[in-house]
C-alpha cells in the first residue's frame, strides 16, 4: 500500500444522500483532467465544523476577520509613514491658484514633509495658505491597542498562549509552565486525537483490524 499526500485545495467531496460521501475528485490546478477516487481511497483529515460538514474548517476560518484586520492595520501604518507621517489635511486659500502654482506647491510640500524622515517638521506656509487637519494620527487611531487586541484574539483562536511566542507581559516562570501544560493538553493533544481516530478508522484496518495507532502523550 502507498500513502500519498494530496493538497486539500485539489480535492472536492462528492456528496451522497445515503452514504453522506460517495467519493472524491482530484484536479491539479491548471490541469483539465479530473481524477475520481472511491470514498475508501481518501483519508480526509479535518477539523469538524457546523459551517461545512463535508470539508470542516480550520482555526484560520474563525480567525479570518482578525487576520484580515491585522493585515490592513499594518498596511495602513506603513502607508501612513510612507505617505504622510503627519496628520492628513488640506491646504486652502481664499485666493485662486493656477495649475503651475498648484503643481509647484504640491511638489514642494511633498519634498519637505512627506515620508517618515520628515515627521515632526514645522510647515511654513506662504501666500495666504492655511492648513486644516482632516485625518487622524497613529496615536488617535490607538494603533498599538488595536493591534494587541487582534493579536490576542488570533492567539486565542489557535489555542496558543502568548508566552509561546516570547510575549512575556505579566508572565513569570510558574504561569509560563502552566500555559505550556494547558497548550499541550487543550490544543496539541486534541489535534493528535483527531489524527489517531482517523488513522484507526481508515488506515489501520487495511493492515490488521487488531492494530491501532496512538501517539505518545505530549502532556
Amino acid at each position: 500500500q502507498n500513502i500519498w499526500h494530496i493538497p486539500s485545495n485539489w480535492v472536492k467531496v462528492v456528496p451522497d444522500e445515503q452514504n453522506f460521501i460517495a467519493g472524491y475528485v482530484v484536479q491539479v490546478p491548471g490541469k483539465g483532467k479530473v481524477i475520481p477516487f472511491a470514498e475508501d481511497e481518501i483519508v480526509h483529515f479535518k477539523f469538524p465544523s457546523p459551517f461545512s460538514l463535508f470539508y470542516g474548517a480550520g482555526p484560520l476560518f474563525a480567525a479570518a476577520y482578525g487576520i484580515d484586520l491585522n493585515t490592513e492595520i499594518k498596511k495602513w501604518g506603513i502607508n501612513f509613514f510612507l505617505n504622510n507621517a503627519t496628520p492628513s489635511g488640506v491646504l486652502y486659500t481664499d485666493d485662486s491658484i493656477n495649475a503651475q502654482g498648484y503643481q509647484r506647491l504640491r511638489d514642494e510640500w511633498n519634498r519637505k514633509y512627506r515620508g517618515s524622515e520628515n515627521a515632526g517638521k514645522i510647515a511654513i506656509l506662504e501666500g495666504g495658505l492655511k492648513y486644516q487637519q482632516t485625518g487622524s494620527s497613529l496615536k488617535d487611531a490607538k494603533f498599538e491597542d488595536v493591534s494587541r487586541e487582534i493579536r490576542d484574539e488570533i492567539l486565542a483562536i489557535f489555542g496558543v498562549p502568548a508566552s509561546k511566542l516570547g510575549l512575556v507581559e505579566d508572565v513569570n516562570r510558574a504561569n509560563a509552565d502552566a500555559n505550556d501544560y494547558t497548550y499541550q493538553k487543550e490544543t496539541i493533544e486534541p489535534r493528535l486525537i483527531l489524527i489517531e481516530e482517523k488513522l484507526n478508522e481508515k488506515v489501520m484496518p487495511m493492515y490488521d483490524s487488531n492494530l491501532i495507532a496512538k501517539f505518545d502523550s505530549v502532556v
